[in-house]
């Protein structure tokens, strides 16, 4: 899933954060799943980061979401690691809004 192939770890002075992009349209337990495996992974880089962006694809606006779980994980992973989170809702914002005519 998670690839280390073009990860260059003696790489990372000038680093900020990391991010990942695993979920198209998805509820929080595929998320659930890839930051586990994504944490697994990569969590001996988190230190000195300033953010990890847990990337888009999350469908919060949708109905039966569990957005409890979602707020519970982002802290969870906040207090463990002393970092920022990102999230991107991406068309979760406009998502069933209405129609665009041009």
């Amino acid at each position: 899933m998670f690839s280390k192939k073009n990860f260059e770890e003696n790489n990372l002075d000038d680093v900020e954060g990391l991010h990942f992009h695993a979920l198209c349209e998805q509820n929080v337990d595929a998320l659930e799943k890839v930051l586990y495996t994504f944490e697994k992974n990569f969590s001996k880089y988190f230190k000195g980061l300033k953010y990890i962006n847990f990337g888009g694809g999350h469908h919060i606006t949708k109905q039966g979401y569990d957005v409890e779980k979602l707020i519970e994980i982002i802290k969870k992973f906040r207090e463990k690691y002393d970092i920022d989170v990102y999230l991107e809702p991406g068309e979760a914002v406009g998502w069933e809004t209405g129609y665009l005519v041009s």
